[in-house]
């Protein structure tokens, strides 16, 4: 479970890594509005490399390595199911938003407007 948070948050900090390496030149444009001062996918990338360490920290306790049993949804804390739930909207809608701008083609670079309302 651990490992697999490691990977994706390896690929994530790639990407979001890249993005930031193509905006760093001076004089290139950047992409999207600043939120505190930094731009979105700096922040991609400083969130990343703080999931990296934190994993890297529940990695060093043995705890994690006990062996537990499955829990059906139904058998969830409130605060888990909100947790599931969440995850499920948010990736739903950004599948939605995706699909909404680009629709099945490859985006662009820079979209400016949404495929399924133009």
């Amino acid at each position: 479970m651990l490992a697999g948070a490691l990977l994706g948050a390896g690929a994530g900090a790639a990407v979001a890594l890249r993005q930031v390496s193509l905006h760093v030149i001076p004089r290139t444009p950047h992409y999207g509005a600043p939120f505190l001062g930094i731009h979105f996918y700096t922040w991609a990338f400083i969130t990343f490399a703080v999931i990296i360490a934190g994993t890297a920290i529940m990695m060093a306790f043995s705890a994690q390595y006990e062996k537990i049993k499955y829990v059906p949804f139904s058998m969830q804390t409130g605060i888990a199911k909100i947790a599931i739930i969440a995850v499920i909207l948010i990736t739903a809608s950004n599948m939605l938003n995706a699909f909404a701008e680009c629709g099945p083609y490859k985006c662009s670079g820079d979209p400016v407007s949404y495929w399924l309302f133009s």
